[in-house]
């Protein structure tokens, strides 16, 4: 009896492996890159300010993933995203009228933080003559980019900011980032106010 050589064990391919994984692959990539590129990119900070972004998302895609494993598919998800937005708006604005004689409010003035965001009139004449660059308007001598005419614009804002008790926050040397830190800082402030009363 002749003995049959045992088949060699089947290899796949590391190019094989490296497609199966390409989208993990693409991922550990970006992240490197973002690593070197900003400092401050793998900080817990990060992390959260990112997962916070990603939550509707998330839960959108939960739900998604029950209809597709069911075998349907359900292309309304961003239209009921636009629909809960109106509907919420509106409860805000008008509240529930039950019949009855009284009115169910959803108050969430309570819990939200309005922020003045300001910069010097410099910097908002120039802002505003490159948009009329790039709309390829005449730039005519209007009060849309008269310093003078921008300076009572931020005085006039400051002055309601003031009045409203409202923060204000100086955007003129920030970066979109130090400004949105701050903002989640005066939130994080005024929840925990709203908190001990």
């Amino acid at each position: 009896m002749t003995a049959i050589p045992a088949a060699a064990p089947h290899r796949t391919p590391l190019v094989l492996h490296l497609l199966r994984l390409r989208t993990f692959v693409a991922l550990i990539l970006v992240l490197g890159f973002f690593s070197f590129a900003a400092p401050n990119f793998l900080t817990a900070a990060n992390a959260v300010i990112v997962s916070k972004h990603v939550a509707l998302n998330a839960f959108l895609a939960i739900g998604m993933t029950f209809v597709i494993i069911t075998g349907g598919i359900d292309l309304s998800v961003g239209s009921i995203v636009g629909l809960c937005g109106m509907v919420a708006g509106w409860l805000v604005l008008n509240g529930v009228d039950t019949g009855l004689g009284w009115t169910i409010w959803f108050n969430t003035f309570e819990i939200s933080l309005i922020v003045g965001l300001v910069a010097s009139p410099e910097r908002i004449v120039q802002i505003r003559q490159n948009r009329l660059l790039s709309l390829n308007a005449a730039d005519d001598d209007s009060a849309y980019v008269d310093k003078s005419s921008v300076a009572e614009e931020i005085a006039q804002s400051r002055r309601i900011f003031e009045r409203n008790n409202w923060p204000v926050i100086d955007v003129g040397r920030r970066s979109i980032e130090e400004t949105a830190a701050a903002i989640l800082d005066l939130y994080k402030q005024h929840r925990l106010a709203m908190i001990a009363q």
